[in-house]
């Protein structure tokens, strides 16, 4: 097992520079401190005053990690809901982004100036996990599941949303349902593809890979670039498409509309999230509204369980959306086929 003086011998500093910087004394400069946190990290050393200290510290503050490939609408939403509960629990909030925790000194200080994390991201990279996996601290993902990161989880029930949506599609008419999703690297979008699935499944509605788009990223962009292999693609176009998200369904009624096809007339669209710019799309966008801001009141909820060592019912907590019907899609039930 490590100790001090290997530290030092490894940062090349003398063990009174590794105490001083261990205990956040202000006289070393950020290149010493730097070379002993990596030291630290490369040796597995925690120093036993620093050890009572993280496990017995207070601070009463909450770190929020941002990762990218996540939209700013979401992002925005997510934190209201933990900074209101915060504030209610008379927690402080410190903000960081991907860089600071995968940065070894970055993460280190991190696991001294708060008493857990919320981390907040979609698609995790391998060296974003190892860097996850090595924080000493509680934390709790937000909205995203990931496979080789077991943690406590809070997430739209990404499932039963994308059901909400295809169901209404079915209900309306529609039995030729396109699906529009992002790369599969994406815990959302597949399991709301699986969602999707199990709706045509349960009213014996037949799956045709053409009208089925993905591996796009999960924005507006992406969404144009889906329309454009729809049109390339299918021999015979769906009548109505679900997208796993708001910016994609704008995307791809964008590209589809500058083709002369009609939205909803010709296609019809439902989205997911109902962002603000849904309401005020042409046409004014149907999608399932996905309550972001209580996702993160649930997630600072969870997190300061974790903290007080409370026991948590289950390590999946999942929240339902609701349908919010506007003008994208049009009902053709009776009125004709496929």
């Amino acid at each position: 097992m490590a100790n001090i003086r290997d530290v030092a011998k490894r940062a090349g500093v003398s063990t009174a520079t590794v105490s001083k910087v261990l205990n956040n004394k202000p006289d070393v400069s950020e290149a010493t401190r730097a070379k002993v946190m990596q030291a630290v990290r490369e040796l597995n050393y925690t120093s036993n005053i620093h050890a009572r200290r993280l496990f017995s510290k207070k601070n009463k503050t909450i770190g929020v990690v941002f990762f990218s490939r996540v939209s700013y609408v979401v992002y925005t939403k997510m934190f209201e809901g933990i900074n209101r509960r915060t504030i209610e629990q008379g927690f402080d909030v410190l903000t960081f982004d991907e860089d600071y925790l995968l940065s070894r000194s970055g993460a280190f200080s991190m696991e001294e100036k708060v008493d857990g994390l919320i981390i907040l991201g979609r698609g995790f990279s391998q060296d974003k996990i190892e860097a996850i996996k090595s924080l000493s601290i509680p934390y709790v993902l937000c909205p995203e599941s990931v496979a080789d990161l077991p943690a406590t989880v809070v997430s739209p029930d990404n499932h039963s949303i994308a059901r909400i949506a295809v169901n209404y599609l079915i209900a309306k008419g529609h039995t030729r349902i396109g699906f529009v999703g992002s790369s599969k690297r994406y815990w959302f979008s597949s399991t709301r593809f699986d969602g999707y699935l199990s709706s045509l499944a349960a009213h014996n509605l037949p799956i045709d890979s053409q009208v089925i788009v993905d591996g796009f990223e999960p924005f507006y962009e992406g969404g144009y670039e889906a329309g454009k292999q729809i049109l390339e693609v299918a021999k015979v176009l769906p009548t109505a498409l679900f997208a796993v998200n708001d910016f994609m369904a704008m995307g791809v009624a964008k590209y589809l509309k500058e083709h002369n096809i009609r939205v909803p007339e010709d296609i019809s669209i439902v989205g997911c999230d109902d962002i603000a710019l849904a309401e005020y799309f042409e046409p004014p966008l149907t999608t399932v509204k996905i309550p972001w801001e209580q996702v993160g009141i649930l997630a600072t909820d969870t997190l300061m369980k974790i903290i007080k060592k409370e026991p948590v019912s289950q390590s999946l907590l999942l929240l339902n959306g609701q349908l919010v019907e506007r003008k994208s899609v049009v009902d053709i039930s009776g009125k004709r086929g496929d």
